[in-house]
């Protein structure tokens, strides 16, 4: 049986074309994300729309979906903590900005956390004779910790952030040498016992278009300064839903920031 996260790594080249990796970030611009004073608008879904009804926690691990709904096998169990890291519209903006705070839902059972502003990095190399070129990934890195709070139980709290987010152009094939970088929101669940806010889309079944990545225990337990390096995650699985979103400014547009993050010159 091939784990959980081996098979999320593969399906990643055809879910991620817009937030990539290589391995240095210092050669993507984070001014880009500066400078913006437009209006500020709301990333993802309406949080009225996505239940907090989960009741996994850090300490529960990660799901082997085996099965096309729960139950299912679990696996990595018995954390402190993890970080979660979602790609959905919710903690991704496609282009350059920043994200003045977040809003989350959870239900009864509440407890510390804190948004994390996370890269993925991508570069193109050559796989194969004689021009055969792929993108070579590595997610992900912590750029920036938000401030540890504990959400307010059965209602949405709103969280000040500040993160100024890269989303640069994915470079064209035959370019080999530039790095670009997306970063995007996770969410650290700084305890093992609460529920990770959000919602199983499919009952706990594979959804490969909504893939989570999970880290054990949070990266903040690791690494206590920001950035971090760039860790693979520990597990992985798919169909959760977090429950929160972003109030995003996106910067203004200059030559080196000309637009949306997303694959150029394919």
């Amino acid at each position: 049986m091939i784990k959980p996260n081996a098979r999320f790594r593969i399906l990643i080249s055809l879910l991620l074309p817009a937030t990539l990796l290589a391995l240095a970030a210092c050669n993507s611009s984070d001014g880009g994300a500066t400078g913006g004073n437009g209006p500020v608008t709301q990333q993802g879904d309406n949080l009225d729309g996505i239940p907090a009804d989960n009741t996994m926690t850090c300490a529960d691990g990660a799901l082997v979906q085996t099965n096309a709904t729960f139950p299912q096998p679990t696996w990595q169990t018995g954390n402190p903590s993890c970080t979660i890291l979602t790609f959905f519209p919710g903690a991704q903006p496609t282009t350059p900005g920043t994200v003045v705070s977040a809003n989350i839902r959870v239900g009864a059972v509440t407890g510390p956390m804190r948004f994390v502003r996370m890269r993925i990095l991508v570069q193109n190399i050559l796989v194969a004779a004689p021009n055969f070129v792929d993108q070579d990934r590595a997610c992900c890195s912590v750029e920036q910790y938000g401030p540890v709070f504990t959400p307010t139980p059965n209602t949405v709290t709103t969280v000040d952030l500040n993160f100024p987010m890269v989303a640069d152009h994915i470079p064209p094939r035959e370019d080999m040498t530039t790095i670009a970088a997306g970063d995007l929101v996770g969410l650290e669940i700084l305890t093992g016992n609460v529920p990770i806010p959000g919602h199983w889309v499919n009952n706990g079944g594979a959804v490969v278009t909504l893939p989570n990545y999970l880290w054990f225990p949070a990266m903040s337990a690791r690494f206590p300064n920001a950035p971090t390096q760039n860790l693979r995650s520990e597990a992985s699985h798919s169909g959760f839903m977090p429950s929160y979103n972003l109030n995003f400014r996106a910067a203004a547009k200059t030559t080196s920031n000309p637009g949306a993050f997303g694959l150029t010159g394919s």
